[in-house]
């Protein structure tokens, strides 16, 4: 498409008052040498999934409703090849769910790792990340083990049910990578 067609589109669009999606930002990620992509199709393919949802500035917190647009954003990122049902809260409590999970942290604060998270009693701090933004880190742990992570701030709000969608499939395509390079970037994009 010729770049006049495509302005010419996006203008349509936004007069029509379709609203752009906000990209996310991956601020970091990190890929440790205890992962294999084979372990998370392993645990999750054809079967429930645990998620921690971690939110611990409290105007943030609506509660199971803010749960499960999380659960939804993760099952609509539909990672490659696994068939699971992500699940949270009293439901991660059935027999065939396994060690393995996620954490999802919004606006979690401090100097708060992907290792703090997966340990059984992660710190919970607010973050000043400015009103209409998002700090989300996805963690994949086995039990109390970091196995991935990676963060993303986005101009999504957990009222924006495809923003929010739109972050979590792309901090899934970071976090679970298929082909495992064992990678720590930081903010600026470097490899560390």
């Amino acid at each position: 498409m010729r770049p006049a067609t495509i302005v010419a589109l996006s203008a349509i669009a936004l007069a029509a008052g379709f609203t752009p999606v906000r990209a996310a930002i991956i601020v970091g990620d990190t890929v440790e040498s205890g992962y294999d992509h084979s372990d998370f199709v392993a645990a999750a393919d054809g079967k429930q999934f645990k998620v921690v949802v971690m939110i611990p500035d409290p105007n943030l917190r609506h509660g199971r409703e803010t749960e499960q647009l999380i659960l939804s954003s993760l099952q609509a990122a539909d990672p490659a090849d696994v068939r699971t049902t992500f699940v949270a809260g009293q439901a991660s409590f059935v027999p065939n769910v396994t060690d393995y999970h996620f954490v999802v942290a919004i606006n979690l604060g401090g100097n708060v790792t992907g290792e703090d998270l997966c340990a059984p009693n992660p710190k919970m701090t607010p973050a000043a990340t400015g009103p209409g933004r998002l700090r989300i880190t996805l963690s994949f742990c086995r039990t109390d083990e970091l196995l991935s992570t990676a963060t993303a701030i986005t101009n999504a709000s957990l009222d924006d049910p495809v923003a929010l969608r739109s972050a979590m499939s792309e901090l899934m395509t970071v976090m679970l990578p298929a082909h495992t390079n064992h990678r720590t970037t930081n903010a600026t994009g470097n490899v560390k």
